[in-house]
């Protein structure tokens, strides 16, 4: 019994020469964690052995300060984190300056893309109502209205939140990390974050800020639930719960965040006495995990109509599996050659055939990074958390079913911290080492640069729509969406034989792609003067897509030209059906009508559209003429 009580004893002083010299020289000075990482003690032996070195009152007087130090206070009764932003704001200084530097030739880019429905064209966007339109997605929506309101309807208004947001989630995200690893581990982390063109399009697309923000949401409640297991403050653990709220109103794809909690808790070894204060979190998820089950069937039909998405066939759970591990290889590997080599940056990867030997690599890509996983959790399980962090925050977008990209950009956003936090630990791990300091630091000024450097260029890609899909190209030539939209480039310049050309490409690569005839249709219609394709290709995108107004519309059209009146009404008629709240399909059938001498006819569709829009000026117009001609 008393040769284990020296052996214990031994072990609490077992501190070199160089390391007590260190202590004392940086006691007080740096947190308790970054000395205890620096000289590779565990921080209850330097406690032990500074009890044993100090006098209980010096001893209890310096805890005491270390406590008041560390306190995160709530809302003016215990706030703040002054003390951290005191001692880093030199740091912080420089994270807004990159973030400002690196996105300031995005902010004048034009609406884009998805960007032209959900604010352009969007008549409820200012309705303070439309918050509460969907309950789920509460504050995207309230993002869209409050920045409508403040700052105007402009796209830089708009960017500018995203950018902000941005912001916020690289300082959260240095603060976060200040908690868990040394300071200068959270600072490289949030540097390359800041700057990093793999996330370029989740903040110049405003489309895509939304994982802006629920990517700061998401790392505001992790610190807080980390301060309040610390502090055993209800308050902070509350607000915890609150933020995570507010991340899932953002986006439903940060769903899988009460896992991260609970790997935390196995990692810190608390699972045991705290399981209880991940119920909340895991309610949530299953509450927004329920709604999401609810929407499947809408979101299967609205992409295949509007989007003509084929949807996978998972029938069996050998389906299942297989298909979610082939997804997941591509998609990881993917995003970790994005992230260590951020060229081929696209909105559309659709360059997914790959050779066996390119599938192979993907597969070691991945098993290499599920091993480093095992391996870190036995030798260093913070770098075993944050690799893991990766996969885990990704899961909900590698779903085998086909409802969502196998590769896009905007997924990988708070996804990507893992492996960033990864990259400066090991980086700040290299630069303790004897002489390497001032090495590391000028390769990580470097590579700062470069990718700051990669996002000024992409930032250029999203200027405007042409430059977007001539950039997408470049990158996406198998992309039938693109070859879509560079046919409408083209349509605009006024160049027809490059966008039938562009159309026809689009075609070939997906051939129940409704929109792409419908496109044609026009280019053949309004600029080569040629009906007769115009309608057989009209008549296509209505054959896949019934519910395309726009081609009975355009169809009406031509056969009102040709004077072929019966086909007119029919095609008129149809496009009525199906969007019976467009005043304009109405004052072109009741113009039909008007030309066949159908009077009666006429007044009855005018007066069915009054009692949608009483106040329309056309339609008034029109009526008062057909009622002067026939009094």
């Amino acid at each position: 019994m008393i040769l284990i009580v020296i052996r214990m004893t031994r072990t609490v002083m077992k501190l070199n020469h160089k390391q007590k010299k260190y202590l004392k020289k940086n006691i007080g000075k740096k947190p308790l964690l970054e000395i205890s990482a620096d000289i590779k003690i565990p921080q209850e032996e330097i406690k032990n052995y500074l009890q044993k070195i100090w006098d209980k009152k010096k001893y209890e007087n310096f805890w005491a300060k270390q406590e008041k130090n560390t306190i995160i206070k709530i809302f003016g009764k215990n706030l703040s984190f002054k003390n951290w932003v005191n001692k880093n704001r030199w740091h912080i200084l420089l994270l807004v300056a990159l973030v400002l530097v690196t996105y300031a030739n995005s902010v004048n880019n034009a609406f884009l893309s998805d960007d032209i429905a959900g604010i352009v064209n969007n008549p409820s966007i200012g309705n303070i109502k439309s918050i509460f339109s969907n309950p789920f997605a509460f504050f995207h929506v309230f993002i869209y209205y409050a920045t409508n309101r403040i700052l105007g309807s402009s796209p830089a208004a708009f960017r500018i939140v995203n950018i902000f947001f941005h912001l916020g989630t690289a300082l959260s995200l240095y603060f976060l990390l200040s908690l868990l690893f040394p300071p200068t581990v959270g600072f490289i982390t949030a540097l390359l974050f800041s700057v990093h063109p793999l996330l370029c399009e989740s903040v110049v697309w405003i489309s895509a800020g939304y994982n802006a923000y629920s990517a700061f949401w998401v790392l505001t409640s992790f610190s807080f639930y980390i301060l309040s297991g610390q502090r055993k403050n209800k308050s902070q653990y509350w607000l915890s719960i609150f933020f995570y709220f507010i991340a899932l109103g953002s986006s439903e794809k940060v769903i899988a965040f009460p896992i991260i909690l609970f790997l935390y808790q196995i990692i810190t070894k608390k699972i045991r006495k705290e399981w209880l204060r991940l119920i909340p979190f895991f309610i949530l998820s299953f509450i927004w995990g329920i709604y999401l089950l609810g929407a499947f069937g809408s979101r299967v039909a609205s992409l295949q109509q509007n989007f003509y998405q084929p949807i996978s066939e998972v029938s069996t759970p050998g389906q299942f599996i297989t298909a979610t591990f082939q997804q997941t290889v591509v998609a990881a590997s993917s995003y970790l050659s994005l992230i260590f080599w951020p060229k081929n940056l696209t909105l559309y990867h659709s360059e997914m055939n790959f050779t066996k030997i390119e599938y192979v690599a993907m597969v070691f890509i991945f098993l290499l990074y599920l091993g480093s996983i095992i391996y870190f959790y036995f030798r260093d399980k913070r770098v075993s958390f944050w690799l893991a962090f990766f996969i885990i925050i990704l899961s909900p977008t590698l779903t085998p079913y086909g409802i969502s990209w196998i590769v896009a950009e905007r997924y990988a956003y708070l996804a990507s911290i893992g492996i960033f936090t990864t990259i400066a630990y090991g980086l700040d791990k290299l630069r303790k080492t004897k002489k390497r300091e001032v090495f590391v630091s000028l390769i990580l000024g470097l590579i700062i640069i470069a990718l700051s450097t990669r996002t000024i260029i992409r930032n250029v890609d999203w200027k405007d729509q042409d430059h977007l899909w001539l950039a997408t190209a470049k990158t996406s030539p198998s992309s039938p969406q693109n070859h879509n939209n560079l046919g409408d480039l083209y349509y605009r310049q006024n160049q027809p034989q490059k966008a039938i050309e562009e159309f026809k490409k689009a075609i070939a690569l997906k051939p129940d792609y409704a929109d792409v005839y419908h496109n044609l249709a026009n280019v053949y219609y309004l600029q080569m003067n040629d009906s007769d394709e115009a309608i057989k290709n009209y008549q296509k995108a209505a054959e896949i897509n019934p519910k395309l107004w726009q081609s009975y519309q355009n169809l009406g059209k031509i056969y009102f030209d040709r004077q072929e009146y019966p086909a007119a009404e029919m095609a008129l008629k149809k496009s009525l059906e199906i969007n019976s709240q467009n005043l304009t399909l109405y004052s072109n059938l009741a113009l039909l009508y008007l030309r066949t001498n159908k009077q009666d006819e006429a007044k009855k569709i005018l007066q069915e559209a009054l009692s949608i829009d009483p106040k329309n000026q056309e339609i008034i117009q029109l009526f008062n003429q057909l009622n002067s001609a026939n009094p």
